[in-house]
């Protein structure tokens, strides 16, 4: 009655007024007809004994003295003054007019009954059409008679009334929004009297309203509901405080969840330095609602959801731990796990947003690794193996690659084998020779071969010997037993590289006599088939040959080393030339 009533109060209390009202007048028609009744058998005291005579008597002057003199008008008065603080225009004169002519010449016994039609009283007067001064008058003093006792309603109400009047002497609201809203509402009937000082008028009575502790739900949806009574009497939400433009945005969505003024504000709200920090996440996530709306209207037009996902990508990483970052998350999660964003374009738009995704969909995938979100986990760390390829990604490849869905594994498994080959090459290019492999290389080339092992398809011999490679350097057995066995399996075919890097094994155990014949094999077959110019690999073996033939001290050999000048008097030209030369100088001093 003294406070902020929001649309729907006004409904609900117009709807328990007239039903209140409809409720007394059937009371007075039973009232009327009982009060008739014992009447009747007191004119005919003959037909009654005594005591029924008493007790109809005082039955009837309870009936009368009481329901039908006091607490019927002072009940119709009450509702008749909610009808006039709910209603407007001509409806509400009449029920001001109404309840005066009720509560104003009643004379109640009782002291609650009394402070309360003298609330309701001045309630009704604060409601007419023009109220002066002598009325604010009246109203105030029969408002100080209803606080002067401690009767908690109309007590409570009086008090309220003080507050809307600005009383002077009246102690300052509690910081229940009840008796804030009395206060406010006096700042916003004199802004919509007063253009000149409005905008101060009403950012002073939201000030009012935001003292009031709002943390949890159900405070905030009320007190909201009130800031936006007061946000609609502003020429603009410019002329408020954030906090209560943002509850006239949050009331619009309500009532409508296309409104185009509460998008305005938001926006408004969105460069305002004035936003309290704890209420940006909430507002962040009405924009967030209402992107999500037109997304899901089109759940398939990828444009549409380009703009969410960008907003939920900066919600959760500024406000990743707000209560509403969970939910944020999940939102994500559907929108890049959507068919949209499965296709060729989709996945385009999440690399260019790899950065900030990969984190948010890793934390997704140990959660639960779907296998759904095991092909891009898979493909995340894809991305990541060249940077930092070790024994443990590569593990780990292997067993992201057995979640993922056939027929996709396929697909997969040529990808993860392409990746392994790719950080496998540059470690046998830059390791050439005699030069240690680095450290990890062996770690990673037994990893390398344990998953060219277990992946679908054949392993090109190219790849296969680059493992090899790396593993002829180590210094374990076990590692140069698996070389020699890729070497063996594929010098059987006659690759030229798996018989060099077999000879050199064996040379480099001792075993001379073994690696001679592992090269003559070669050598003799190319030889056989008198290819001209001989290939390099041709001249690498005998280089090879030589050297150890020469430490055997083998007699034949000179006369070898001149039947190789006489297929090609420069040795093929290269650096094996020269060590073959090395050795003939040797043998000819």
């Amino acid at each position: 009655m003294f406070g902020i009533p929001t649309r729907s109060q006004r409904s609900r209390v117009e709807h328990v007024a007239r039903e209140a009202l409809d409720l007394l007048r059937d009371a007075e028609s039973r009232l009327a007809t009982e009060i008739s009744k014992l009447e009747s058998q007191l004119i005919d005291q003959l037909a009654v004994s005594a005591d029924r005579a008493r007790d109809a008597e005082d039955r009837l002057a309870r009936l009368v003295d009481v329901e039908q003199t006091q607490r019927v008008p002072l009940l119709r008065g009450r509702s008749l003054a909610l009808l006039a603080c709910a209603g407007e225009g001509s409806p509400r004169t009449e029920s001001v007019a109404a309840a005066e002519e009720l509560l104003a010449p009643l004379r109640l016994g009782n002291a609650q009954a009394e402070h309360a039609r003298t609330a309701y009283l001045a309630a009704a007067m604060l409601r007419r059409t023009s109220v002066d001064d002598q009325t604010r008058a009246t109203a105030q003093r029969l408002l100080e008679s209803a606080s002067s006792d401690l009767v908690a309603g109309p007590s409570r109400l009086a008090r309220m009334g003080l507050l809307y009047l600005g009383a002077p002497g009246t102690p300052p609201p509690a910081p229940a929004l009840a008796e804030r809203e009395a206060v406010a509402r006096r700042m916003v009937e004199q802004a919509r009297a007063d253009s000149t000082r409005r905008a101060s008028l009403l950012r002073q009575a939201c000030e009012q309203l935001l003292e009031v502790p709002h943390d949890d739900d159900t405070a905030r949806v009320s007190l909201y509901a009130k800031l936006a009574v007061v946000a609609e009497v502003a020429l603009a939400t410019s002329e408020l405080p954030a906090e209560a433009a943002f509850a006239r945005a949050v009331t619009l969505l309500r009532e409508s969840e296309s409104s185009a003024e509460a998008s305005t504000i938001l926006r408004q709200l969105n460069d305002r330095p004035d936003v309290p920090e704890p209420i940006r996440p909430q507002i962040a996530w009405e924009n967030i609602v209402l992107l999500s709306r037109a997304t899901d209207r089109s759940p398939d037009d990828l444009s549409s959801s380009s703009a969410e996902v960008d907003t939920l990508i900066a919600f959760t990483t500024r406000f990743g731990t707000h209560p509403l970052a969970a939910t944020a998350e999940r939102r994500l999660l559907g929108l890049i796990e959507s068919a949209a964003w499965r296709t060729p374009a989709g996945l385009a738009a999440c690399q260019q947003r790899a950065s900030r995704l990969d984190p948010l969909c890793e934390r997704a995938f140990e959660r639960e690794p779907t296998p759904t979100r095991a092909v891009s986990a898979l493909s995340r760390r894809l991305a990541a193996l060249p940077g930092d390829p070790s024994e443990a990604r590569v593990e780990t490849l292997l067993r992201v690659l057995a979640l993922v869905p056939e027929p996709t594994r396929a697909t997969a498994a040529a990808s993860v084998r392409h990746a392994l080959a790719a950080v496998v090459r540059p470690r046998v290019d830059a390791s050439v020779g005699n030069v240690p492999s680095a450290a990890g290389d062996g770690e990673l080339a037994r990893a390398v071969d344990r998953a060219y092992s277990t992946l679908p398809g054949e392993t090109p011999p190219s790849a296969a010997l680059d493992v090899a490679d790396l593993l002829a350097r180590s210094s374990a057995t076990s590692d140069t037993n698996r070389a020699i066995a890729i070497y063996r399996s594929l010098a059987a075919g006659g690759e030229p590289r798996a018989v060099l890097g077999l000879a050199s094994l064996q040379r480099r155990r001792g075993e001379s006599t073994s690696a001679i014949q592992t090269l003559r094999t070669m050598v003799d077959r190319l030889d056989a088939s008198a290819i001209a110019p001989r290939p390099p690999h041709y001249w690498l073996a005998w280089a090879e040959i030589v050297e150890m033939m020469h430490a055997q001290r083998a007699a034949e050999l000179l006369g070898q080393i001149k039947r190789l000048e006489l297929i090609d008097p420069r040795l093929g030209a290269g650096s094996e030339a020269q060590r073959i030369l090395a050795v003939k100088r040797a043998l000819e001093n």
